[in-house]
């Protein structure tokens, strides 16, 4: 957690006093306490993570507000000089979360730290074509090799091996939705599975 401390003031500086604009990309497996979304919640609320300078051993504060002052200064900014530098951080730093949505832990989340959904702008990803399927097949067995005969023999087998992906995932999907039907239970199946 220190070290994820040590990064968010790193991505606060970046984006606060630098002004650079970034994105700063989490998903469920970066996630290792539950404290690390509670800093983000904070972030997507208020633009800052609260006692997280205080608790900075580097002591990176003053550097940061001098480097916010100067900025204010030749933009002829009057105000609170932490205001501007939580406004830039808010203006410049863009948070995108890869949550799956299945299973308690997205919900109780949900519940927990409000500003993922009253923050955020939510994509919810549909189901793939197989035409995208297709493709993300082609791409996965690119440069697959295998010793079954002639060169022409391996790519009429890769063909086959490619085509039969897309099936099998979207005849899983479909035994997903007869099993919801039957038992009353949903199964998920994305892609990665």
């Amino acid at each position: 957690m220190d070290d994820y401390k040590k990064f968010l003031i790193e991505l606060m500086k970046m984006t606060g006093a630098e002004r650079d604009l970034t994105t700063f990309l989490i998903n469920d497996s970066d996630i290792k306490f539950e404290s690390q979304v509670e800093c983000i919640n904070s972030l997507l609320n208020t633009g800052e993570v609260p006692n997280l300078f205080e608790m900075d051993p580097t002591n990176q504060k003053e550097a940061i507000m001098q480097i916010v002052r100067d900025n204010a200064n030749n933009e002829n900014y009057q105000g609170d000089k932490w205001q501007y530098f939580i406004n830039s951080v808010r203006e410049n730093l863009h948070i995108v979360m890869a949550f799956n949505p299945i299973g308690d832990t997205f919900r109780t989340r949900i519940r927990n730290f409000p500003s993922i959904v009253n923050c955020s702008a939510i994509d919810w990803f549909y189901p793939w074509p197989e035409d995208a399927l297709i493709e993300v097949a082609e791409n996965k067995f690119q440069g697959f090799e295998m010793d079954i005969g002639t060169k022409d023999q391996e790519a009429e087998y890769l063909k086959k091996l490619i085509r039969i992906c897309p099936y099998i995932h979207m005849t899983v999907k479909k035994m997903c939705v007869k099993f919801e039907k039957a038992t009353k239970r949903s199964v998920h199946v994305t892609p990665k599975n």
